[in-house]
């Protein structure tokens, strides 16, 4: 099957408790998985924009007066421009003409006007290129201001440099700016904001704190004007999730969905449906409901207007609109949340002073609004534009796999983005954290030819024939010889030139350039095919087998397709997965599946086994106590059976108790057996025995299925607005 499409785009559906779907919740229709064709994060300062790619590489395009695009020049942009002399970066922030960003090892750097030390390098002097914030260390948030800068650490200490003439550093002063990191006057913090000349803070218990200037109430204490140079405490509102700021004004999102706003509201950037000059407590946001709850992306605040992020991906926008940034077709302001025309499926959104930036979730960046220097970055300078257009970029996924909770997916850049569940260190990012929703890159490896994903690790092939493995290694499945878990790719030991690689629940397999097929890791149940069953931390080469072109693993069984059709299985056979005519004797050699032959695609799942045949009929055969085996029974079965599938088969996938088909019919994914988190994509929670069509997605050509969610790779949308763009 062809996978030369560039613009394809993964889709993800069912059990989410890991993030593995790229998307904050539980989903039983699909959607398309979280920024993994590249764009994870973007941010708006006065007039450029900056896109962080899940790769770690940050782009920067518009208003280069003072560097701010870090690309060594001044000179404007009107494309995405790649920041030079930084990689690995986790979070970005535009601040008014200067940029930051906080890497994966916790260190900051900035670049872009300086004139009040915003940069945080000790000096006050711009800089076209980025250059190192002093003094940080394990930092996870960065806040661009007007010429003031802010940085989260973990711990949830507040750190900030810059201009101080209002008190905005909340160190207890004003005047007196700070050309290095000084710790603010705050603790147990989990999210900042920056303002023109003032700050916010979210605490972890829900409560919000503003300081600097409140000219316009943007302290929200009830008054207005003076400084405030400590963190005070923001009137009325708790249980917060998320907060940003515009020049004057400021946003909050509550956890029941309730949006919050005060300050300036000259050009009804507050969304109350007036527009009185200026608010000093909370007030509603009203006429806006099912926005999208999350801590960052979910709201935005330009100069004078504001944005909201819905569930369904749609985008609302109040405000200044006097260059379209508010992206409702016309140049009107509006004192009350209005549509942003024809974007659809976005999962992130950003502003700058006057434009707009959304990330949809194919990863592309749309942006609107005013284009007079370039920061539209759609290949043009002036002008502005009142609906969304797409910021020039790249895209590309070639290929998918799952894990037990956790997904691969490798680009046409022939390097890995990881998501899900990372407690043994699966993704590959050198950490060991609960989960990403948002893929990262694999990192130490490139030149990838094909991946896989086990229970709790992920493997690799390389173009030049060597295999990585990255994640648990309990059982030694990482092939390294050792027992210990990694958090990046090591190569597996011992191995030949190799062609294919599979991976199962504790256990891997590898295709050598002769059709000889190599294992490792547990062996419980035989399913090292080795006539023992002692695990193995190097690999050993499977007993009485050659001429071998594909392989699959199941959860503790293995399959294997030889070149003349005929189909082999090893390892665990308690509910008749080996389709050898009874139940119970494991094998720890392979045996021939009975009752099958010209078979050309395999998989394996929890302890059900699928196969399509040359004439593109699916048979399966093992557990079938929620329908898995696809043939109207819940009877298990040691023989394989024909799935009711009325139409070819191209593909097939099985999870740890359901099953998937793509059709060669427009392309179409039909799914059955266990549905209790949704993971057939059919927009309900019932468990079927018969094949049913997987909604609202077509042109596929690629899927694979988790222990309880699933994937598949489309290279077209059934959205209006893709059939249109």
């Amino acid at each position: 099957m062809s996978k030369k499409n560039k613009k394809c785009k993964p889709f993800a559906w069912g059990y989410n408790n890991y993030y593995q779907l790229g998307y904050p919740t539980f989903r039983s229709t699909f959607v398309n998985v979280c920024s993994i064709d590249d764009v994870v994060q973007v941010d708006g300062g006065g007039a450029h924009s900056l896109a962080l790619r899940s790769d770690g590489i940050v782009f920067a395009w518009g208003d280069n007066e003072f560097g701010e695009l870090g690309d060594n020049s001044t000179i404007d942009r009107n494309e995405p421009t790649e920041v030079i002399r930084i990689k690995d970066v986790a979070f970005i922030s535009a601040g008014t003409n200067h940029s930051l960003a906080a890497k994966s090892d916790g260190t900051v750097f900035a670049w872009g006007r300086n004139n009040e030390g915003q940069l945080g390098n000790g000096t006050i002097i711009d800089s076209d290129v980025p250059v190192e914030v002093l003094n940080l260390t394990d930092i996870v948030a960065v806040a661009g201001g007007s010429d003031h800068s802010l940085a989260l650490d973990s711990n949830g200490d507040v750190f900030a440099w810059g201009d101080n003439d209002f008190g905005q550093l909340g160190l207890g002063f004003t005047n007196d700016r700070q050309t290095t990191p000084q710790q603010t006057l705050i603790d147990n913090v989990i999210a900042i904001a920056a303002g023109d000349n003032f700050s916010l803070a979210l605490r972890a218990d829900g409560t919000v704190f503003a300081w600097g200037t409140n000219g316009f109430g943007q302290i929200g204490n009830g008054t207005f004007g003076g400084n405030f140079d400590v963190p005070t405490q923001v009137n009325t509102i708790s249980n917060i999730i998320a907060i940003a700021a515009g020049d004057s004004h400021c946003l909050a999102l509550q956890s029941n969905g309730t949006l919050w706003s005060w300050g300036s509201n000259t050009n009804g950037q507050l969304g109350e449906g007036t527009r009185v000059f200026a608010i000093n407590s909370p007030v509603e946001v009203v006429d806006i409901k099912d926005i999208k709850l999350m801590g960052q992306g979910s709201i935005a605040a330009g100069a004078r207007h504001s944005m909201a992020l819905l569930n369904d991906g749609t985008v609302m926008t109040w405000g200044d609109n006097s260059f379209g940034q508010l992206g409702d077709g016309s140049l009107v302001d509006s004192n009350l949340p209005v549509d942003v025309i024809g974007l659809k499926c976005a999962i992130f959104v950003g502003a700058g002073s006057v434009h707009s930036l959304a990330i949809r979730n194919d990863g592309t960046v749309w942006s609107w609004g005013d284009n007079f220097l370039g920061q539209l970055g759609n290949g043009e300078f002036g002008g502005f534009s009142t609906t969304p257009v797409k910021v020039k970029g790249i895209e590309g996924v070639t290929d998918i796999a799952c894990g037990e909770f956790h997904n691969l997916a490798l680009k046409s850049d022939k390097k890995i983005r990881a998501w899900g569940n990372n407690t043994d260190g699966q993704l590959g990012d050198g950490t060991f954290r609960g989960g990403r929703d948002i893929p990262v890159l694999v990192k130490d490896i490139d030149s990838v030819k094909a991946i896989a994903a086990g229970e709790s690790f992920s493997i690799a092939l390389k173009e030049g024939g060597k295999v990585f493995a990255w994640g648990d290694n309990t059982f030694g499945q990482l092939g390294d010889g050792t027992l210990i878990s990694r958090t990046f790719p090591e190569e597996v030991i011992g191995l030949p030139k190799i062609v294919k690689i599979a991976a199962g629940g504790g256990f891997s397999l590898a295709i050598d350039c002769d059709g000889k097929v190599w294992s490792w890791g547990l062996n419980d149940f035989g399913q090292l095919g080795d006539g023992t069953t002692v695990d193995k931390t190097v690999p050993v080469m499977v007993e009485n087998l050659d001429k071998v072109v594909d392989i699959e693993c199941g959860n503790s069984h293995a399959l294997a397709i030889r070149a003349d059709g005929t189909l082999f299985a090893w390892g665990r056979n308690d509910s008749g997965e080996l389709g050898i005519g009874f139940f119970g004797d494991n094998s720890t050699v392979p045996v021939q599946v009975v009752n099958i032959s010209n078979v050309k695609a395999i998989s394996g799942g929890g302890e059900h086994s699928l196969a399509i045949t040359c004439d593109g009929k699916v048979f399966a055969w093992g557990d079938n106590s929620f329908g898995q085996l696809g043939n109207g029974t819940m009877l298990n079965s040691n023989v394989p059976t024909k799935v009711l599938l009325s139409e070819d088969a191209i593909a097939v996938a099985a999870g740890g108790f359901h099953s998937l088909a793509l059709v060669k019919n427009c392309s179409n994914v039909f799914s059955w057996g266990d549905n209790q988190f949704g993971q057939l994509g059919d927009g309900s929670l019932e468990d079927t025995s018969i094949p049913t069509k997987v909604i609202r997605i077509r042109d596929v050509i690629q899927i694979c299925a988790g222990e309880s969610h699933s994937l598949a790779i489309s290279c077209k949308s059934c959205s209006y607005w893709d059939k249109k763009h």
